[in-house]
């Protein structure tokens, strides 16, 4: 037990002195002088620097502002009329000569500067809109851009909206109609929308494809409704016709209506594909692709001949005796010049309403174009090219 404090007081005397040595060695040895290390520092303050927002630079002295009364202008509901028109009118609120530009407009609309191009401080303008109605109905709007030198808003957005009833409404405007089987007839509804009592007259058409029937209906609001039933034709020949239903009307604005209708008749023989498309292709490129026409009623007929207007495409057989369907080959090259390729094939029926029918053929050879050299590639000798690539057409080939 009396020797514990003993070892304690000799490892205390050591510890004791081994730090005294440590600290007159210090005292005795110059330290060496130390280098200034900015490269970290610089590295840090770069970093830091990377980081900051950029400044946005603001215009230095006196700049132009332009400010309107209305931004903008809602007309309601307007009936019966042409155009609708509108002045903008802005201040020049800056401390400089503002600078107008050009006035655009989205379709419909137009728009102009009516007073001068060069406003002063505390100056005025006006822009003069005008929306023409044409055909349109329902609600509308539409935008009008003033570019000028306004440092904050360099290119101000205007708008022009509102709803257009027309002097009688008609809806749908336009219809189509395909040769289905049991298909009804199309409609369209007729209403009057001024207080001037609405009469239809005569009915007309431009190809006489189709037949028409009006119908008055039940009035609303002490305000005429008609109803136009628009159905085909029997036995009207295969292909697709655009025909025009006219009606005459009691008003001065809008002596006739016109209803487009659009007519698509398949008939019996049908090519499938309808169209070939040969993607996107190599200069000289063998190809070869397949088309079947078949009856949809599956009565037999027999292809007389088959013709197509591309000398670098044949197809087989040329002729075919009475099948209900029939598959024929095309094969060819592809042109070597870059470019679309086209043609058209034509195939002779025996059909008495189908005496002929064209499936279309189109490719696209892209043009070379120069790569940019890859790890690996050894330049080009004296005199050779270097290397290319094609670039094919968006979507060819699908």
């Amino acid at each position: 037990m009396k020797r514990l404090p003993v070892t304690a007081l000799a490892c205390a005397l050591v510890i004791f002195s081994a730090y005294n040595l440590s600290a007159m060695g210090r005292k005795t040895t110059p330290p060496a002088a130390a280098k200034p290390s900015p490269a970290p520092m610089a590295g840090i303050r770069h970093a830091a620097a990377k980081t900051q927002p950029t400044p946005v630079p603001t215009p230095g002295g006196p700049a132009p502002r332009i400010s309107f009364s209305e931004k903008e202008y809602d007309f309601g509901e307007v009936i019966g009329v042409e155009k609708v028109e509108h002045l903008f009118k802005f201040k020049n609120t800056g401390k400089s000569d503002l600078s107008i530009d050009k006035v655009n407009t989205t379709c419909g609309c137009t728009a102009a500067l009516a007073s001068a191009k060069v406003i002063p401080p505390g100056g005025s303008g006006e822009i003069s809109a005008t929306f023409t109605v044409g055909n349109r109905q329902g609600p509308q709007t539409k935008h009008i851009y003033v570019v000028s030198n306004d440092p904050v808003e360099p290119k101000a957005s205007l708008t022009l909206k509102g709803t257009i009833t027309p002097p009688v409404s008609v809806e749908p405007t336009s219809i189509s109609i395909y040769d289905k089987e049991g298909m009804e007839p199309r409609t369209v509804k007729i209403a009057q929308t001024l207080k001037e009592e609405l009469k239809l007259g005569e009915v007309t058409q431009r190809l006489n494809l189709v037949t028409t029937k009006i119908t008055p209906g039940t009035a609303e609001k002490g305000k005429k409704r008609y109803t136009l039933e628009v159905s085909l034709k029997p036995d009207l020949d295969p292909g697709r016709y655009f025909e025009t239903v006219s009606i005459a009307t009691n008003y001065a604005s809008t002596p006739k209506i016109d209803i487009p209708v659009r007519i698509v008749i398949n008939g019996d023989i049908q090519a499938s594909p309808n169209r070939i498309n040969l993607g996107s292709l190599s200069p000289a490129q063998e190809v070869s692709r397949t088309v079947t026409l078949s009856n949809s009623k599956g009565t037999a007929f027999t292809v007389t001949a088959v013709e197509i207007d591309n000398k670098d495409f044949a197809v087989t057989p040329a002729s075919s005796s009475a099948a209900v369907s029939h598959t024929f080959t095309l094969k060819g090259k592809a042109p070597a010049a870059p470019g679309v390729a086209r043609a058209k094939l034509t195939f002779r029926t025996d059909h008495p309403k189908q005496k002929s029918m064209e499936v279309t053929v189109y490719g696209y050879m892209p043009r070379e174009t120069q790569r940019p050299p890859l790890p690996g590639d050894k330049p080009p000798a004296e005199g050779e090219k270097p290397a290319a690539r094609d670039i094919a057409t968006p979507g060819a080939g699908r």
